[in-house]
């Protein structure tokens, strides 16, 4: 499918174009910081910092 790219957010010197957003679960995510924490629904999360622990839910550890 081809995205027409379009800018949906911006902050500072970070421009996430539409192509370039990622659909998470339930949520697209359009935004994407330093040190933030997407939210995956029911307590998933990745954390874009260290890149090292991702929590998939129900204790277990990839």
């Amino acid at each position: 499918m081809i995205v027409q790219e379009e800018t949906v957010a911006q902050d500072g010197n970070l421009t996430v174009n539409r192509d370039q957003t990622r659909n998470i679960g339930s949520n697209r995510v359009t935004k994407i910081e330093k040190d933030d924490v997407l939210n995956m629904g029911n307590n998933h999360q990745i954390n874009l910092h260290t890149g090292t622990i991702v929590n998939v839910g129900n204790d277990e550890v990839v």
